[in-house]
């Protein structure tokens, strides 16, 4: 009986040393994961011209390839389990390998048919299938965790009863099995190819080349005049009634309609030197003889669209790099308190190009910490021009903030932030780290 008169100090302390539960054995490694499959390869595409005399084309798509099965997850291991004076848990079991994805089919290849009579079409076999897509890999087990010889014993040890004397108690402990490794996931199957496409032209030479977009420096093809070339093609249906019976491929297919072309020139109508820019162009011709046309660099530019005679035109206005629309500098902090300024030169002197907008950010130090006490566009009101340099009475704006709180220090740390917009674009300059002093103290 003396054995349960245990003080409940005495609990508390079993079940503090409880808490702490240590492992045996060794984690099993995780399974690897399964190889995706292979794509199938495409139809090869063909050209023929349709005569009297009967052609096949056997032009299918090859299959994918399965995807590889996960490797499963390896057992605990040295699970050799002893039994000491506190809870242990056996290691787990490694995770299982996901499954590899199967393989897409190949698409069928496509046909162009050239005629001057219909019917002999009927002439032609074409079989273009899709090539089937494969099955994916199935994910693995995960491997199984250490498991317990014996879920619960006994230790001794010293303890009081409620008279002070020292007596033996025991308490018991516990193991508990490692958990499994997870299983792995299945991958997924592939996509079937699609079946080839037919197109048919209604002339007896094949098409010339045609180039519907260019992509170029400008420097190289300024003030020229370049054509761009498209095939404009109809829709249609019924591709296997045109051709030899048990033909195979997509019933919607391609008539030729009409070759497109278009002329377009770069101008380049800015006072600056063309060679101080690397400009490439990308000119692309539409459906509908229009023309989309880009100019691309780091700058940003004024253009002029417009459309003379049949001669798509671009033209470069104004233009700047974007490096210097912010090119700024802070050229320091001056004055005292609330009459401190910073005062901001534009270092490409390009003046009040563009929109410009001042924001600011005004943080107090508080022990480790900043808190933030103002952060915004800053007050036009407080920004000023003054020989060609920006100045911003940051000391008012900051005295404002200032007064607003009930407790505050007064050294204040302060980020500008200017950000230039022109021509719907907008660049940035910051800087950071500017120390502000309201009582005029250093």
């Amino acid at each position: 009986m003396k054995k349960k008169l245990i003080t409940f100090t005495s609990i508390l302390l079993i079940y503090a040393i409880s808490a702490y539960a240590y492992d045996f054995g060794s984690a099993g490694s995780d399974g690897s994961d399964g190889s995706s499959g292979d794509d199938g390869y495409d139809g090869n595409n063909e050209i023929t011209f349709a005569t009297a005399a009967s052609q096949q084309f056997v032009l299918n798509g090859g299959d994918g390839t399965s995807g590889e099965d996960g490797e499963q997850g390896d057992s605990g291991y040295s699970c050799y389990q002893s039994e000491p004076d506190y809870d242990i848990s056996g290691a787990p079991g490694g995770d299982g390998g996901d499954g590899g994805n199967g393989g897409d089919g190949g698409n069928g290849g496509e046909v162009t048919i050239y005629y001057k009579n219909i019917d002999a079409l009927k002439n032609i076999f074409i079989e273009s299938r899709g090539g089937y897509a494969s099955y994916a890999g199935r994910g693995a087990y995960g491997g199984s965790g250490c498991t317990c010889d014996t879920y619960s014993w006994q230790t001794s040890y010293s303890c009081t009863d409620d008279t002070g004397k020292e007596i033996t108690c025991e308490r018991t402990h516990y193991c508990e099995d490692g958990e499994s490794g997870e299983d792995g996931n299945d991958g997924s199957d592939g996509s079937d190819g699609s079946s080839g496409i037919l197109h048919i032209v209604k002339r007896d030479a094949r098409l010339p080349g045609v180039r519907p977009t260019l992509r170029e420096s400008l420097a190289a093809i300024e003030s020229v005049d370049t054509q761009l070339s498209k095939h404009l093609w109809l829709s249609q249906v019924g591709a296997l009634s045109l051709l030899a019976p048990n033909s195979y491929l997509n019933n919607n297919y391609y008539e030729f309609d009409k070759t497109i072309q278009k002329l377009f020139r770069y101008e380049w109508v800015s006072s600056r030197d063309i060679g101080d820019f690397n400009l490439m162009t990308m000119s692309v011709l539409n459906d509908d003889r229009t023309i989309t046309s880009r100019i691309s660099g780091d700058v940003i530019y004024k253009k002029e669209i417009l459309e003379k005679g049949d001669v798509h035109i671009h033209r470069v206005l104004e233009i700047y790099k974007k490096s210097e629309l912010r090119n700024f500098s802070i050229d320091g902090l001056t004055g005292l308190g609330d009459k401190s300024i910073v005062t901001i030169s534009d270092l490409s002197n390009l003046g009040l190009i563009g929109e410009l907008n001042f924001e600011v950010l005004f943080k107090r130090k508080k022990g480790l910490r900043k808190k933030t006490l103002f952060e915004g566009k800053f007050p036009k009101a407080q920004t000023t021009i003054s020989d060609g340099k920006f100045v911003l009475k940051v000391g008012a704006v900051a005295k404002e903030a200032y007064k607003n709180l009930k407790k505050s220090g007064k050294k204040f740390y302060l980020t500008i932030r200017i950000t230039r917009t022109w021509q719907g674009e907008s660049v940035s300059f910051s800087k950071t780290k500017l120390k502000l002093y309201l009582n005029g103290k250093k």
